[in-house]
C-alpha cells in the first residue's frame, strides 16, 4: 500500500508545483516577462585619416644590395595601426544623464583638420583659376575690338588710296597726252591741245608759252613712281587684311577655348567644395554624440586608443519601462496592440505601493521563434513562440523596474 502511495503523492506534488509556475498553462493568463535593457552601443567610427608612405627614406627591394625589403608598411598594414584613434576629451561621466546630439567624447582630429586646410587651399586654387579665366577672356574681348578698330581703319585708308591713285593715274594720261602732243608739234605740227582746265577750247593761245617736255617726263615718271608705290601700298593692305581675318580667326578660337575651359574650372570649383564639405563632416565624425537620451552606462577614459567599432560609450535609453514576453500562436489570438496589461513582481512590497504597474501592448512579432529558456514553460518549451512587448505606464510611488529583472505578466484580454 505504502509503495503505491508513495508514487501518487509524487505525481501530485509535481503537478500542484507545475500549476504553480507562471504561465504553466495555455489557459492561465499570467506570463513570464522580463524587463527590457533597452541599451545602446555607441562605437568609434572609421576615421579617414590620409596615408602616409612609411617606406619614404627606407630602401627598396634589392637596394642594400641583399635583396631584403623594408617591412614597416606591411606590419602597419597587418596590424591595423594606421587606423587606431586616440581619445582626446570626455564630456560625460558615468550615471550622468545626456540628451540626443549631446557630445559625448573627442577623438584626435589633427589629421582630419590639416585634410580641410588643405581642401580650402584646393577650392581657393580653383577659384583663382576661374578668375584668371576671367581675365584671359577681357584681354581677348579686349584684342577683338582693337582688331575691329584697326580693319575700320584700314578700310577707310584703302579707300582713299584707292581714291588717290584713280587721281593719280587721270594726271598721268593727260601728261602722256600733252607730251606726245609737244612732241609732235616739234616735228612740224600746229600749236598742241592742252587739258582744258579754265573752259577755254584746249588750244594755246597765241602768245602763249608750251610746257618744257623735259618737265612733263620728270612729271609722268613721279606719277608713275608714285602709282607703283600706291599699287604696292594696295597689296600690302590685302595682305594685312588677310593677316587681320587670321587672327580674327585665332582670337574666336582662343575666346571659345577659354570660355570651355572656364565651363571645366566653374565645375571644379563645384567639385572642391564638395571637397571641403566632405572634408569638414570626417572632422565632425571626431566627435561623438549621443544618438539617444538616455543615462550613461559606461564611458571610455581620456587617452585610450580606439580600433574602429570599438565600444566608446553604453546608453539606457530613458522613457518608460518596457517587458518583453512570449506567447504561442494559439494564446496570441487573445492579444492585440493596445491589449491592457498588468505588470507584477514577488519584489513587490506589500501594501499600496506593491499594486501592479499597468500598462498595454506595444508590440508583436510577426514570426514564431524559440524562446530563450528563460521563458520555458510546458507550453513554450522547445516550441515555437511571439514575442510580444508592452510599454508600462509611469506613475509615481511606482516600484523601480530595473532592466532584465523577471516580472509577471497578466493580459486582460482585446
Amino acid at each position: 500500500m505504502h509503495a503505491i502511495a508513495r508514487p501518487f503523492a509524487i505525481s501530485l506534488l509535481a503537478a500542484l508545483a507545475c500549476m504553480s509556475l507562471v504561465g504553466c498553462s495555455a489557459n492561465q493568463d499570467v506570463y513570464a516577462g522580463r524587463v527590457v535593457d533597452d541599451t545602446v552601443t555607441l562605437r568609434a567610427p572609421a576615421l579617414a585619416i590620409p596615408s602616409i608612405d612609411l617606406d619614404a627614406g627606407f630602401q627598396a627591394d634589392g637596394a642594400d644590395g641583399a635583396g631584403q625589403r623594408s617591412t614597416v608598411a606591411t606590419a602597419v598594414a597587418v596590424t591595423g595601426l594606421g587606423s587606431v584613434v586616440r581619445v582626446t576629451s570626455v564630456s560625460v561621466k558615468t550615471g550622468e544623464d545626456v540628451r540626443a546630439g549631446q557630445a559625448i567624447a573627442r577623438l584626435d582630429a589633427q589629421a582630419l583638420t590639416a585634410n580641410v586646410a588643405v581642401a580650402r587651399a584646393d577650392l581657393f586654387a580653383t577659384r583663382a583659376q576661374v578668375g584668371v579665366l576671367n581675365d584671359a577672356l577681357d584681354t581677348v574681348a579686349s584684342n577683338r575690338s582693337t582688331l575691329a578698330t584697326t580693319r575700320r581703319q584700314i578700310d577707310a585708308a584703302e579707300v582713299q588710296a584707292v581714291s588717290t591713285r584713280k587721281k593719280l593715274a587721270a594726271q598721268l594720261a593727260a601728261l602722256k597726252s600733252l607730251l606726245a602732243q609737244i612732241e609732235a608739234m616739234g616735228a612740224g605740227g600746229g600749236p598742241p591741245a592742252v587739258p582744258p582746265s579754265d573752259g577755254s577750247t584746249g588750244t594755246v593761245p597765241p602768245g602763249g608759252t608750251l610746257p618744257d617736255p623735259a618737265q612733263l617726263r620728270a612729271g609722268i615718271a613721279r606719277l608713275t613712281a608714285a602709282l607703283a608705290q600706291i599699287d604696292a601700298g594696295l597689296a600690302k593692305v590685302s595682305a594685312g587684311r588677310a593677316q587681320l581675318s587670321s587672327a580674327g580667326a585665332k582670337l574666336s578660337d582662343a575666346r571659345r577655348q577659354l570660355r570651355d575651359l572656364r565651363r571645366l574650372a566653374v565645375v571644379g570649383v563645384d567639385g572642391a567644395k564638395i571637397g571641403v564639405w566632405m572634408a569638414e563632416y570626417q572632422r565632425e565624425t571626431a566627435v561623438l554624440r549621443s544618438p539617444v537620451d538616455g543615462v550613461v552606462v559606461s564611458v571610455v577614459s581620456v587617452g585610450d586608443v580606439l580600433a574602429p567599432g570599438a565600444t566608446v560609450a553604453e546608453l539606457r535609453r530613458s522613457g518608460a519601462p518596457r517587458v518583453s514576453t512570449w506567447l504561442s500562436p494559439e494564446e496570441l489570438g487573445q492579444v492585440d496592440i493596445g491589449t491592457a496589461v498588468a505588470v507584477r513582481a514577488d519584489w513587490f512590497p506589500p501594501g499600496p505601493g506593491g499594486v501592479p504597474i499597468k500598462g498595454q501592448v506595444t508590440r508583436i512579432s510577426t514570426c514564431a521563434e524559440y524562446p530563450p529558456t528563460s521563458f520555458a514553460t510546458n507550453d513554450t518549451h522547445m516550441t515555437r513562440a511571439i514575442r510580444v512587448e508592452t510599454t508600462l505606464s509611469e506613475a509615481t510611488g511606482q516600484p523601480a523596474l530595473p532592466p532584465g529583472t523577471p516580472v509577471d505578466v497578466r493580459f486582460f484580454g482585446k
